[in-house]
């Protein structure tokens, strides 16, 4: 007669490898790369609909904030491989250096009430030394195939790109890039006027457009599934001048009496 292994340790083998499994796909991270789950419980604690909720995180507290930034700090870029990996840290890093500022400085009306925040104010990312800009710079540099990532890039700004209620990792990242394009072309923020024979873009593309234009697809190639098919003719035949769109720099609060439910 065969041997019949209990029936309580086969289930318990079961439910363990199932924990296992669900642990594993619910981080998903590349060997090395910094879990980005302390800023995550913070986003989805202070943001909603894209805005942020200084006043309550600055009532609150910037203990984890802080605590998460000198993590960022001592982080090796080396520890891990990939790319994406890499410059999900580095935009990690950029929102939670933005939001410190301006928690420490709010309220203000706009990021630009304060002295120094994108190209003086520094902080340690990555065993170095950074401003805002230099973050960006350093994405720039680490992914120049990708440059739609300066739409994922919330500057604190209500017209700039939204601040979204999950931090960045290897899992989401590639997800997240094909989303904002997506929600820019939904928006009309890339549009052509046949009027004017322009093409309207946001400042976030029309910066880095020499970057697109770099890429063997170009532009077009880039954005082509998600404009429309008038305006993929008219970039590739009527040369339109191109329009950066304007900036609302007010700043991306919630309103001082809304205390979203988390």
């Amino acid at each position: 007669m065969p041997f019949a292994r209990p029936r309580t340790t086969l289930l318990a083998v079961s439910f363990a490898l199932l924990a296992l499994m669900g642990s594993r796909s619910a981080r998903a991270l590349e060997p090395g790369e910094m879990d980005p789950q302390p800023f995550d419980n913070l986003l989805k604690k202070y943001v909603a609909d894209g805005k942020v909720d200084y006043s309550r995180w600055k009532e609150a507290g910037t203990a984890e904030l802080d605590a998460y930034l000198d993590s960022l700090g001592a982080y090796d870029l080396t520890r891990v491989m990939g790319k994406e990996p890499k410059a999900a840290v580095l935009m990690n890093a950029y929102h939670a250096w933005a939001i410190r500022q301006i928690i420490e400085h709010y309220p203000v009306k706009s990021v630009n009430d304060i002295p120094g925040f994108f190209d003086k104010n520094t902080r340690k990312i990555a065993g170095q030394e950074r401003t805002l800009n230099e973050i960006e710079a350093a994405l720039v540099e680490l992914i120049p195939h990708e440059p739609e990532f300066a739409l994922a890039l919330s500057n604190g700004s209500a017209g700039g790109p939204r601040m979204v209620e999950e931090a960045l990792s290897s899992d989401n990242f590639m997800k997240r890039m094909n989303a904002v394009m997506k929600e820019t072309a939904a928006l009309k923020r890339v549009h052509y006027d046949p009027k004017t024979n322009e093409m309207h873009l946001p400042p976030q593309v029309v910066k880095y457009l020499p970057q697109y234009e770099a890429l063997p697809q170009g532009f077009i190639g880039k954005w082509g599934e998600n404009l429309t098919l008038s305006d993929v003719m008219a970039w590739s035949t009527k040369h339109p001048k191109i329009v950066e769109n304007p900036v609302d720099w007010s700043l991306n609060g919630l309103p001082e009496h809304t205390r979203p439910l988390k």
